[in-house]
């Protein structure tokens, strides 16, 4: 019984280990050159590899969005994302389709991005966007 699970384990090795014939390429080696080593450079082509991936330039601009709506109460949630936060107090005014509609001002309530904000003048919807 040991002799033929032995023998099984060193058949199935075998095959593993089976070399290719040289007729077949290794798909990992790069066809324009030999094969090559980490310590050998890459070489510079002289034009960028990624000139078809757009530019992106971070925003320094306050800007948000409104989440949420209470017109009873006359307040909204707003949220700042990953940009600038705003400042308590601070008065903003809200667009919609480009035009402004109303404007807000920002309490002192907040949680992480989002904060809470008195409609000073206007009717706000959700998705307005919040600007200075």
């Amino acid at each position: 019984m040991r002799f033929t699970l032995v023998a099984l384990f060193v058949l199935a090795l075998s095959f593993g280990c089976a070399s290719k014939p040289d007729g077949e390429k290794n798909p990992f080696v790069d066809k324009s050159s030999s094969v090559k080593t980490p310590d050998q450079p890459k070489e510079k082509s002289g034009k960028r590899e990624d000139s078809d991936k757009p530019e992106v330039i971070p925003s320094n601009e306050l800007s948000g969005k409104i989440v949420l709506v209470n017109d009873t109460l006359r307040y909204v949630v707003v949220d700042f994302g990953f940009g600038l936060l705003p400042q308590p107090e601070q008065k903003l005014a809200v667009y919609r389709a480009g035009k402004k509609v109303a404007e807000i001002k920002i309490s002192s309530h907040s949680r992480n991005s989002n904060f809470a904000a008195d409609i000073v003048t206007g009717k706000v919807a959700d998705g307005d966007e919040v600007k200075p």
